[in-house]
């Protein structure tokens, strides 16, 4: 579309043009008056419906704050339940587009900047960041961190720690692994090219244990 001509990929960093896709979301889905949208790193572990049927009012958006990285308080935008109607009848779409020229800001920093006054802010558990491990999170919210919700209905993989990363030791990794076992990716799981591109990376060390342990959750994987 034309508002990306000002855009370059990867001018935001690793947020390529793509990311901004989601500012155009109501005018795409001009038929509907509500839409949740979700990043694509993360995983829902229960029902939507209550979520969905939140009473957004004269808000632009529902969303959860942000608990990971340097705008701690803000919402974070991989969950947003969008108030489409009225998205399109203040003009949002242009807005966010014009601010993120202007100022080269990111589409979170966006979002919460056009959308302040406007927010209905929701449960932690439909946004829940507690996977990163990253110092941030430990040192300036300890209690989000010391306490993990042990049944989000939502899980956000925030950062670069990913669960199908090397070395992504999170504490909900495992729900992540488990989902994808069931799906039609499956026979793509490889151990082998799990541990090449962990060297790669350089984040494992090379140890007898890691390589036995990696051979024997492959062969139980071909039993299964």
């Amino acid at each position: 579309p034309a508002q990306f001509d000002g855009f370059t990929d990867m001018i935001f960093g690793r947020i390529t043009k793509a990311t901004f896709l989601r500012y155009k979301i109501p005018s795409l889905l001009a038929g509907l008056d509500k839409v949740l949208y979700l990043d694509v790193d993360t995983l829902v572990n229960d029902s939507l419906d209550e979520l969905y049927d939140t009473d957004l009012m004269d808000c632009y958006v529902g969303a959860v704050q942000e608990f990971y990285g340097a705008h701690i308080g803000s919402i974070n935008a991989g969950m947003l339940l969008i108030n489409t109607k009225l998205w399109r009848e203040d003009g949002l779409e242009q807005k966010l587009f014009d601010i993120t020229n202007e100022k080269g800001i990111n589409d979170q920093v966006a979002i919460n900047r056009i959308c302040t006054g406007k927010i209905k802010y929701l449960g932690d558990k439909y946004n829940y960041q507690y996977e990163n491990f990253h110092t941030n999170l430990v040192t300036t919210n300890p209690e989000y961190y010391k306490f993990p919700m042990k049944n989000p209905a939502i899980i956000h993989y925030v950062g670069v720690h990913k669960p199908w990363v090397a070395k992504a030791k999170l504490p909900n990794s495992w729900r992540y692994w488990k989902y994808f076992k069931m799906s039609p990716w499956r026979e793509e799981y490889n151990p082998l090219v799990r541990l090449r591109q962990a060297l790669q990376a350089g984040r494992w060390r090379l140890k007898k244990w890691l390589v036995l342990l990696i051979f024997k959750e492959f062969k139980l994987d071909k039993k299964v």
